[in-house]
């Protein structure tokens, strides 16, 4: 059985379940918003939702099952936040990384870049964690997905492709599979733009560390 077929009699089983009637309306908006989704993970999304006490015996919206699927946007935001601290330690400001979830790097960008969300001291740590967070839940919530740089550029590349000289790949950070897809479907025009900005902060950082070299012969 095809997965438009099953996909279909299970809708039409839930519906007659909740007393719903159904259209040719009602299975095109259910079918295009689980199209990306396996049959399993959809039946569990539809328990999990039959078992919740706030559910009263209504049928669901397809937002309840996609919440049911990925997960509430607050809870997004925070794993996305841990995932990105994680590989702030890992990576360091001077690698190249690529995330298994885009909307990371757009928020990164967003806020700077890499280099700039690598610097964060443990004082603006609070207040960057809340404008990670409230701009990676006003990505998710506007259902358009945003432009991205593939890459979230470290300060070794930035000096590399500033001097013409060959830039080495990015750490995949999370499910390398998934990172891959987002390194083939981001744009050049992001992470690998270099500005006077970038430059600057780049410039700064590497004083730093030659300062703090200095100071600890």
């Amino acid at each position: 059985m095809n997965k438009t077929k099953e996909l279909t009699e299970f809708l039409s089983g839930v519906a007659s379940y909740y007393r719903k009637d159904t259209s040719d309306f009602f299975f095109s908006v259910w079918l295009h918003c689980l199209a990306d989704y396996d049959m399993e993970t959809i039946r569990k999304a539809f328990n999990a939702y039959a078992v919740n006490p706030d559910a009263k015996g209504f049928m669901p919206s397809t937002n309840e099952i996609l919440r049911e699927i990925k997960g509430s946007s607050s809870d997004s935001a925070e794993l996305a936040w841990g995932k990105s601290l994680k590989a702030v330690s890992r990576a360091g400001k001077h690698n190249d990384v690529a995330f298994d979830d885009a909307l990371i790097h757009a928020v990164i960008e967003d806020m700077g870049g890499w280099i700039k969300f690598c610097g964060v001291t443990d004082d603006e740590l609070p207040f960057h964690r809340l404008q990670f967070i409230k701009s990676y839940q006003a990505y998710r919530n506007r259902g358009e997905f945003p432009d991205y740089p593939r890459v979230m550029v470290g300060m070794s590349n930035l000096h590399n492709s500033a001097n013409g000289f060959r830039c080495a790949p990015p750490l995949l950070i999370g499910d390398p599979e998934k990172a891959t897809l987002v390194l083939e479907n981001g744009s050049n025009g992001g992470g690998l733009r270099i500005t006077q900005a970038s430059v600057e902060v780049a410039r700064l950082a590497l004083d730093k560390a030659k300062l703090s070299y200095k100071g600890a012969v």
